[in-house]
């Protein structure tokens, strides 16, 4: 979703990301409405203007194939 109010544009994305927790891990902590959230130190942005509201992380096992 894109939108324009006034002289400031954003844009938003929402991505699902599958992985192997036994390879890769995240430091995350428990938000205010009980949701697992990565913490700030877990996000690195490299493009100047681009900012990360937050990010949820849902465990859940994914068959193998």
């Amino acid at each position: 979703m894109s939108a324009a109010a006034g002289t400031t544009a954003y844009s938003t994305i929402n991505a699902v990301v599958v992985y192997d927790p036994t390879v890769l891990t995240f430091a995350t902590e428990t938000g205010s409405d009980g949701m697992t959230m990565l913490t700030d130190e877990a996000i690195s942005v490299s493009r100047p203007g681009v900012a990360v509201l937050g990010v949820a992380a849902k465990t859940e096992s994914v068959p193998r194939g």
